[in-house]
């Protein structure tokens, strides 16, 4: 989630594009709407471009799967890999950033591309 307000703090400074975050979860039990909602103000993620969403687990799982991302249930939480992508305005993606081995400014020069094309 750090990464994500400092993606949303840069690229406020950087581009004039507007920027939503959608983040999913694959724990719908653990993740319910108010943890959620309690990780966003925990992060300072700003509630109008951020969107924190769950939902039904095998619409989560299907989901997933279009993306590779997969969870495994693990004690009283789901274990998961993760993915970060940038889309473009017509919801196209643009580049696909692994687990957290991206950073705000890689995802900023990406979008700068886009934005001079």
């Amino acid at each position: 989630m750090r990464l994500n307000k400092k993606t949303q703090d840069l690229w406020k400074k950087s581009l004039k594009a507007p920027l939503k975050l959608l983040i999913v979860t694959l724990d719908p039990v653990g993740d319910t709407p108010a943890i959620l909602d309690a990780y966003g103000k925990r992060f300072a993620l700003e509630p109008e471009s951020t969107f924190l969403v769950t939902g039904d687990a095998q619409a989560l799982t299907n989901f997933g799967s279009f993306f590779n991302v997969a969870g495994w249930p693990s004690g009283n939480t789901t274990v998961h890999n993760l993915k970060t992508i940038l889309v473009g305005p017509d919801l196209e993606e643009i580049k696909q950033f692994k687990e957290n081995e991206w950073t705000p400014e890689q995802v900023i020069g990406e979008a700068k591309k886009l934005a001079r094309k």
